[in-house]
């Protein structure tokens, strides 16, 4: 808990008490304005470092974060929301919600957050606040009212803000972080008329405000979670978000999300006709991909942050780190935290974790968590579908007033002069371009499906060649990947010793691949390894379709390949360092009966900023 005669000072003056005009003159606020210098977040005096934490749970409700696992209990805002008006009236929701958000963030958070050092906060905030599904061509009598409350206590106390639009109209995907599960409808002309509506309104609502930092268009643009690609409707959508904003706005550093498939899509700003615009993606290393060690994070440290600074450089753009936690104590903690910091100011780059406060059962502090603040004393989360509405009202309440435990490991990393000791693996990155050698013996090679980075090849002695690769996959209908090739017909034998690929990402893969045709949905067949030694033989039947993929479990074991065709059937061996099986699998595939195609070697790196490679050494083609 924290105690002070200003603190107590704040809590009379209340959360929306006499707040000044979100329009207040440059400067007035203590905070200068921001905007791009090529890749750096700049002031008047030079680069800023942004550093700070998400008000998650405050202006767009996540329920987990309040508790709500139990069956029953609402999954999202929308669910809450109704549940309440069910129960007890559309009034009398509305006003339990102004109750909530009076008591989650006030004055004292803000202060909590200077005193960690930080000096922004990223603000999520859902539509509805603004605008109301039912009148979708107007701003709400009260639209500004939580969001310039976010600005002034910001303003009072010496941070910035970042105006994160957490919940799209429509939802920009099926998640419950947009507020409503199962949506994914903004990428409708009209549900993107409304966020462009929207955000020129916020533009011109704030455009004189120093406090706010950017605007974060879209928070986490993931469609439908699956990964085809919907590249092109996200940045149209982008661009008309953008010029919305800069019909009345042309100071405010505006802020892109990247998808599923990364940033890539987007190229610099600049060739796009984009001024003072910037990046921003989030990542969970550990949490939501890969295993929870310190060595999952120093990999990601050592390619992905190190490729995306660089592809940041060369396109003179900034970048926040808009959400990332660590979580785990075995995978580094609060260390961990600190080091992520560190090394996202090195780079220029503005960072805010996910997240500021969450309550639970029970009280204190723990080890693996995602806060800085929560309860000190075990809470009784009220059942939002039995509880009474003074229980609910009580409980919303007590949010404001309630104790504190802070996560004091995690502040003293943070604040701490001196890093805590961490020792982490180097990982070494492949430096690029690839080359791009003509390799004897009829073989062609070029780039499946036009990774971001050219792939390529150089002839090694004993009859080898190196294979380098960017791209994301070959799994789900849209390959990336390079690819040396041979013209074959519907008899082939192809047998080589492989090493497993350089180590980009679990999935990287090389191998021995049968294409009916160059294009990047092609129906294939292939025997590949991952990084670990891991083999598979995967096939797909018709062009765009998912892969089908079966094991051959004798990893690192394995040192050679074969794939043989004999018109609709296909064979994949993996061999020991004798030519010694070790495992097969087969598959009839008539779909492939008389077709012709290209056979031959291919690595991709699962990672489109990076890339792998393997060497292939004593290759045997029959045909």
């Amino acid at each position: 808990m924290v105690n002070s005669p200003a603190l107590a000072m704040f809590m009379v003056c209340g959360a929306t008490a006499g707040l000044a005009s979100a329009s207040a003159a440059p400067g007035s606020s203590g905070l200068e304005f921001l905007h791009q210098q090529e890749a750096s977040i700049v002031g008047e005096k030079g680069p800023v470092c942004l550093k700070g934490v998400n008000l998650g749970n405050w202006l767009l409700n996540e329920t987990w974060m309040m508790g709500m696992w139990r069956d029953g209990d609402p999954k999202d805002q929308w669910q809450m929301e109704q549940l309440l008006a069910e129960r007890f009236g559309a009034a009398e929701k509305d006003r339990l919600m102004e109750v909530f958000r009076e008591n989650w963030i006030r004055p004292r958070d803000f202060e909590i957050i200077k005193s960690w050092g930080f000096n922004v906060v990223r603000l999520p905030f859902n539509c509805t606040l603004l605008q109301d599904d039912t009148a979708p061509d107007q701003l709400r009598p009260d639209a500004f009212h939580w969001l310039d409350a976010a600005v002034e206590m910001a303003t009072r106390t010496g941070v910035y803000v970042i105006l994160d639009m957490h919940g799209a109209p429509g939802g920009q995907s099926t998640d419950q972080c947009t507020g409503h599960i199962g949506q994914n409808k903004l990428w409708e002309p009209a549900n993107r008329k409304r966020a462009a509506f929207l955000w020129r309104k916020i533009a011109e609502h704030y455009r004189n405000s120093p406090t706010v930092a950017a605007y974060d268009l879209l928070n986490e643009p993931f469609f439908n979670y699956k990964r085809e690609n919907n590249d092109a409707t996200l940045v149209a959508t982008m661009d008309q978000l953008i010029h919305a904003v800069r019909e009345v706005d042309q100071r405010h550093l505006i802020l892109c999300a990247g998808s599923l498939r990364g940033i890539l899509m987007y190229g610099p700003p600049a060739a796009r006709g984009w001024e003072n615009v910037g990046y921003t993606e989030h990542f969970y290393p550990g949490v939501y991909g890969g295993e929870r060690t310190t060595d999952t994070h120093a990999r990601f440290m050592s390619h992905d942050l190190r490729a995306t600074a660089e592809l940041l450089r060369q396109w003179k753009v900034p970048y926040l780190a808009g959400e990332f936690n660590v979580v785990f104590a075995k995978a580094g903690g609060a260390a961990m935290m600190r080091r992520y910091y560190d090394i996202l100011c090195e780079y220029g780059w503005a960072a805010t974790m996910w997240s500021y406060k969450l309550v639970k059962h029970d009280g204190g502090a723990q080890t693996d968590s995602w806060y800085m603040v929560t309860n000190h004393d075990p809470l009784s989360l009220p059942e939002f579908r039995s509880a009474s509405k003074d229980e609910i009202e009580g409980f919303f309440r007590s949010l404001g007033t309630m104790e504190y435990a802070q996560n004091e490991a995690l502040r003293a990393a943070l604040t701490s002069p001196e890093a805590p000791a961490l020792t982490l693996r180097e990982y070494p990155i492949i430096p690029g371009p690839a080359p791009q050698e003509v390799l004897p013996g009829g073989w062609k090679s070029g780039d499946v499906g036009g990774p971001f980075l050219a792939g390529g090849q150089r002839a090694v002695g004993g009859n080898g060649v190196d294979v380098f690769g960017s791209g994301r996959d070959v799994f789900e209908g849209n390959d990336e990947c390079h690819f040396v090739w041979q013209d074959v017909g519907d008899h082939f034998d192809l047998v080589a010793n492989v090493t497993p690929p350089f180590d980009t990402h679990t999935y990287a893969k090389a191998g021995l691949m049968y294409r009916a045709s160059l294009k990047a949905d092609a129906p294939i067949v292939m025997v590949c390894l991952l990084p670990d030694g891991t083999c598979s033989f995967a096939f797909r039947r018709e062009a765009g379709a998912r892969i089908t993929e079966t094991g051959m479990p004798v990893a690192r074991a394995i040192k050679m390949l074969r794939l043989v065709r004999n018109h609709a059937h296909f064979e994949a061996t993996a061999l020991d360092a004798d030519g010694k099986p070790l495992a097969t699998q087969s598959a009839d595939l008539p779909e492939f009966a008389t077709g012709t195609g290209e056979m031959g070697m291919f690595v991709l790196s699962h990672d489109p900023i990076l890339l792998s490679k393997a060497l292939f050494r004593n290759i045997q083609f029959g045909r």
